[in-house]
């Protein structure tokens, strides 16, 4: 009897520390989500604040006709300069992101400003979810830019029904989006095909390709990094959480912002 009650002690004792450990475990998942959150809305912010000084969001790459866009800078150099984190980023605009002295990504701190408990090659940080797993530097861009629907997105001129936000060429106004702001995306997670934050191409700009659904979740084109679903920026300043069984016309129509489809009502419920 008394081997019988420290069996069932034993497997008690277990029981509570499993419970214990996973509790933990989905409390820091919540936490690093809610960061991940915070770090959209941050760079959303920053981007209507850049289309108050500009008249439009940034390109998607940095103008070089010289270079493919995958060899170009892309949207977050040009937003570095809306920022106000006490850095400056050293870029030279004619050369490619992986070229000095592009590369490695140059950040200094602004005069009379001192980085608190960071170095400055560290004020990159932002551009990257925290739930990757495998953090190096220079950070992983993980939040791209959503061109619009097709592999091609990226690449179709402005007032072409297919295209989003970003484009390698296109600079998109408020006005465009006629769709309404609160159903377009501008942001997405991203687990898949990650560059440097300071590259231009598929890794900081893609579309929403039809022949790769389904869109969301692990070794899907967007997410991978939170249970049931993914982090979304939208045109209006608003981030929310879309779950994986979204419906694909749905997914595909808030990626475009001026096709005109009609959404169902509570489509995000």
């Amino acid at each position: 009897m008394k081997r019988g009650c420290l069996i069932v002690g034993a497997v008690f004792v277990c029981s509570i520390v499993v419970y214990v450990v996973l509790a933990a475990k989905a409390s820091q998942g919540a936490a690093r989500r809610s960061q991940c959150v915070g770090q959209l809305k941050w760079i959303i912010v920053h981007l209507h604040f850049y289309h108050s000084v500009h008249g439009s969001f940034p390109q998607g790459t940095i103008p070089n006709l010289g270079l493919p866009p995958e060899r170009r800078l892309n949207w977050v150099v040009e937003l570095w300069s809306v920022l106000g984190i006490g850095a400056i980023l050293k870029v030279d605009p004619t050369k490619g992101w992986d070229e000095p002295p592009n590369w490695p990504p140059k950040v200094v701190a602004s005069e009379n400003v001192t980085f608190q408990g960071m170095e400055p090659e560290d004020s990159g940080d932002w551009v990257t979810c925290p739930d990757h797993r495998r953090p190096r530097k220079p950070f992983p861009l993980t939040y791209v830019g959503v061109a619009g629907v097709g592999a091609d997105a990226p690449r179709l001129p402005s007032k072409h029904p297919r295209a989003g936000v970003f484009g390698y060429d296109r600079a998109t106004r408020i006005e465009d989006i006629t769709d309404g702001t609160n159903q377009t995306m501008m942001l997405i997670e991203t687990a898949r095909d990650l560059g440097p934050w300071t590259a231009g191409g598929p890794s900081s700009v893609r579309g929403v390709d039809p022949a790769t659904k389904p869109y969301i979740g692990h070794n899907r084109p967007f997410g991978g990094y939170h249970p049931g679903g993914v982090n979304v920026a939208f045109a209006d300043g608003s981030v929310r959480f879309l779950r994986h069984s979204i419906e694909p016309s749905i997914f595909e129509g808030l990626s475009t912002v001026a096709r005109g489809e009609r959404l169902p009502t509570a489509w995000d419920r």
